[in-house]
């Protein structure tokens, strides 16, 4: 928020005072200007930053495949094989066997 200048409180100064105003102004405007510098420099920084991270994210393969063995598949497979027994492996086998060869043009 900023207020409203006096501009009457100057009009009576003497010549030592109007430059020490004078001086006091322009120390404050050199304030201001490196404040404002300094939030574009860093409003900037963060458009860099952000734009990098956009592309980054759409340089990024959109779907990361893993072999068995990396997702570590395999091992899970030989636990579960071993929970189940024999009889159940061949019931399985069979209905996996029937299943790939049934003819599915009369559904």
């Amino acid at each position: 928020m900023q207020t409203a200048i006096d501009y009457e409180k100057y009009s009576n100064m003497n010549i030592r005072q109007l430059t020490n105003s004078l001086l006091n102004a322009e120390k404050k405007e050199q304030k201001i200007k490196a404040k404002m510098f300094q939030k574009l420099n860093d409003t900037e920084e963060l458009i860099k930053f952000l734009k990098a991270k956009i592309k980054e994210n759409l340089d990024k393969p959109k779907n990361e495949f893993f072999t068995r063995e990396q997702a570590g598949l395999n091992k899970i497979a030989l636990e579960v094989q071993k929970q189940i027994s024999k009889e159940e492996q061949e019931r399985l086998e069979a209905e996996l066997r029937d299943e790939i060869q049934r003819k599915y043009d009369e559904l």
